[in-house]
């Protein structure tokens, strides 16, 4: 089995209709708005889009996340629109082992790793202050009965 979480995280005064608006001019691909309990990970035109206290977004989307991880320039000019100050695209597969993230400040790209297992992790861009103790933090595996492994 395993898990697989990929999303968009950033805060935005923009209305939620400006902002699925805006982010799914990417491709020129057309969007389906889908309740997150709902929501198909194998389907492209997926989006689940959840907003939090303090105007943050979180918008769950394959190819949005893929897309944030190479095409920085397009994601440059998005930002613009959105007019956001952070936005951090994220990738979780579990199943496959493999991890990234990207970090987008005041309109530019700074910052990329991407970790697949038995290969090094790769990292673009300067480390950020924030990343130190999540980089240096212990980790463990929990079997079946939550005993450590």
């Amino acid at each position: 089995m395993g898990s697989k979480v990929f999303g968009v995280t950033f805060t935005s005064d923009k209305q939620l209709d400006e902002v699925i608006s805006i982010l799914t001019k990417w491709k020129n691909q057309k969007a389906t708005k889908i309740p997150l309990k709902f929501f198909d990970w194998s389907k492209e035109n997926h989006y689940a889009i959840e907003k939090y206290d303090n105007n943050i977004y979180a918008i769950y989307n394959t190819r949005l996340s893929e897309s944030c991880l190479s095409e920085h320039t397009l994601w440059e000019e998005r930002m613009k629109h959105l007019q956001c100050d952070w936005l951090i695209s994220f990738i979780d597969c579990s199943f496959s082992s493999y991890h990234a993230y990207s970090l987008y400040k005041h309109g530019k790209f700074i910052r990329s790793a991407h970790q697949q297992i038995d290969e090094p992790t790769t990292f673009i861009g300067e480390q950020q202050d924030f990343e130190i103790p999540l980089l240096n933090a212990d980790f463990y595996y929990e079997d079946e009965d939550g005993n450590n492994i």
